[in-house]
């Protein structure tokens, strides 16, 4: 049920005119095929986008800072540390971002999308 909803929602989207990259996100298509529902940005409250990215964004920056060698030269305490304060910076430009975009199209929630479509 989520999958199509999500399949006429993209289509929804893709028919408004909305650019494909803030339509289908790329840091989100690899949580749609492992079966994760979150609910397309655009289409998303500002209070849910920025809970989702900021947890995102948190995780994805502990991951790229490992990944690159930065936890060698400090402790993990401190990569901690700077995730929780660069996340919800990034969470809350993500937000608003897609709030802006949100209301230039002048888009539904995920939760009315059923009685637009239908």
């Amino acid at each position: 049920m989520f999958k199509d909803k999500l399949e006429q929602a993209l289509t929804f989207l893709e028919s408004k005119g909305v650019n494909k990259y803030s339509a289908n996100p790329l840091h989100l298509r690899p949580l749609w095929k492992l079966g994760i529902r979150v609910t397309p940005p655009l289409l998303s409250t500002f209070r849910y986008n920025l809970i989702v990215h900021t947890i995102y964004m948190c995780l994805f920056w502990m991951l790229m800072m490992s990944l690159f060698g930065f936890v060698g030269e400090q402790s993990l305490s401190g990569l901690v540390i700077q995730s929780i304060i660069i996340g919800p910076i990034l969470g809350y430009y993500y937000a608003t971002r897609f709030r802006k975009i949100q209301s230039e199209y002048q888009l539904p929630h995920w939760s009315e999308l059923e009685q637009t479509e239908s």
